[in-house]
This record gives structure tokens, sequence and C-alpha cells, in this order.
């Protein structure tokens, strides 16, 4: 019997780099495809325990997820698929299903920011802090006090 991988599209399968295929779907940016690993596009894969964030309003899916340059968010049109709720679902479910515990701490007037524990591998963490996006996250005002919160929120939940 053929898998599921083998009935998949070229670029699908391209994309999926020898991972296994949860969902797919084409965008204005291209094909997109979910994996067990994260999200891959031809631009680039975001790993799941990088995307501490996604929504979809149709035909949008917004993501927003840590890189090694700070926080980014993502706003993608999605093209008109079979079932308009699979693919956004099955986003929003790998991606708060990594989540241990997380917490909002008001950083200025109306300013929020967002402290998230996430689970990585099965005995790895990563910790995961998302800004308002009016707030300068490399002021160094910013920095020492958002060391301070991710200090407090590490002890509080035992980390």
């Amino acid at each position: 019997m053929p898998s599921f991988k083998s009935k998949l599209p070229a670029e699908v399968k391209a994309l999926a780099a020898k991972l296994q295929v949860l969902s797919y779907t084409d965008s204005e940016i291209g094909l997109i495809v979910a994996t067990s690993a994260g999200l891959n596009m031809i631009e680039n894969q975001i790993p799941w325990p990088d995307i501490y964030q996604a929504s979809f309003d149709p035909p949008r899916l917004k993501i927003s997820y840590q890189t090694a340059a700070g926080n980014v968010s993502k706003v993608i049109s999605l093209n008109p698929i079979l079932d308009p709720n699979d693919f956004p679902n099955l986003v929003r479910a790998k991606v708060t299903s990594t989540v241990i515990v997380q917490n909002q701490i008001e950083y200025q007037s109306g300013l929020v920011v967002t402290f998230s524990a996430r689970r990585k591998t099965a005995t790895e963490l990563n910790f995961v802090v998302s800004a308002d996006s009016a707030i300068d996250i490399t002021e160094p005002q910013f920095q020492a006090w958002v060391k301070i919160q991710l200090a407090e929120f590490k002890e509080t939940f035992g980390f």
C-alpha cells in the first residue's frame, strides 16, 4: 500500500525534506507545508517551538515567531482550500500544544509583554518573550527589565 508521502505533489515533498507532512496549502507567498518539525516555506523554515502565536481571520493566517534577530510577525493570505479550517486549525493546535505556561506583564501603560515557557523537545524548554509592537526591544532599559522579569517568571514557575 503506498504511503501518504508518495501521494503528495512533488513541490510538497521537496519542501518537507524527509519530514512527516501534516498538511499543506497554497498562499500569496507560495506553498506552505506543515510538517512534524514546523512550517516550511520556499523562503524559510520555522520550527514549531519558535512560533508563539497563530491566528486565522480568513483568508489571512498570522503567525508570530522568535528569531535570533528578534520577534517577527507575518501575515499570509491563504488561497482558497477545500476545507478552510484544516490548515489554520492544525497550525494553531501545533503552536498551542507546546505552551506549558505563559504570563502577560504590563511594561508601560497599555504595552504588554508575554513571557512563555514552551516545550522544545521532551527534555528542553524554550522561553519566549513577545512584546507589543510599539515597544523598542533594542532599548537597554527594556532589555534590563526583560532580564529581571524573565528571572522572576522562571522562579515563580519553578524553571
